[in-house]
């Protein structure tokens, strides 16, 4: 997909608080911030989880694109995977990617 056609159905404030919380984990592991970076990523997860059924509806294969990298995302922290932190320049990686098909 395009960038930011994933989420072009999606509530803009919906979009935008995605946004800012990955944003904020990108900037924290960019800064050596790994506890801020995780945490950020966490409340990404939760919120995205939160907004699933609401968001979901809305273009299911937005979503799904959208659920697909933010998993990378989340495999890169540790967050529901098994495996232990990547380094902060996968993590970067995967932010970047995730920003970039939010748009």
């Amino acid at each position: 997909m395009a960038p930011g056609q994933a989420v072009k159905k999606f509530p803009p404030a919906k979009a935008d608080a995605l946004k800012k919380l990955a944003s904020a984990s990108l900037k924290n592991a960019r800064s050596g911030d790994a506890a801020g970076a995780h945490a950020a990523a966490q409340s990404l997860r939760d919120l995205w989880d939160a907004d699933q059924a609401s968001l979901q509806p809305l273009d299911g294969p937005g979503w799904t694109s959208v659920d697909a990298q933010m998993d990378k995302v989340l495999k890169t922290f540790g967050i529901d995977h098994s495996n232990p932190p990547m380094s902060p320049a996968q993590q970067e990686k995967e932010l970047n990617a995730l920003l970039t098909d939010m748009g």
